[in-house]
């Protein structure tokens, strides 16, 4: 029960980053500041809550781009969209805080997997807690 509830709690602060997000771009490519790429699994939960959990047995994609290939549990995903926001506040995202005016990016297969009004679970999203754009 304790784990289910965490995991409402971290889906609903993803919900609530994205929401409370800044500037942001759709983008074909980002880098991740020191390599540090996180995936997450987004699953339905009673009442219509989501849970959100590390994703078993991931293998990063070789580098953030549209077209790149990851695995999670053991399925094969491909990067179908990234947008990098600059955070307008600071927030959290699951475990990690983002500070004011940090860049920060989400990819998944689709737009919609990164949609904070309709993601639809389960999902597969990554989340870079520092990247920009390989032009800057």
């Amino acid at each position: 029960m304790r784990h289910a509830l965490m995991g409402v709690v971290l889906g609903a602060a993803l919900l609530f980053a994205i929401d409370a997000s800044g500037k942001d771009s759709n983008v074909q490519s980002v880098e991740a500041l020191g390599d540090v790429v996180a995936c997450f699994i987004d699953h339905a939960a009673p009442a219509g809550a989501i849970t959100t959990d590390p994703c078993p047995n991931f293998r990063a994609p070789r580098t953030m781009s549209v077209g790149q290939e990851f695995s999670a549990d053991g399925k094969r995903h491909v990067i179908g969209a990234i947008v990098a926001i600059e955070a307008e506040k600071t927030i959290w995202i699951v475990n990690w805080l983002v500070q004011q005016g940090q860049p920060y990016c989400l990819a998944g297969e689709t737009a919609s997997d990164l949609a904070s009004d309709r993601r639809p679970a389960p999902r597969v999203w990554l989340f870079v807690p520092m990247c920009f754009p390989p032009d800057k």
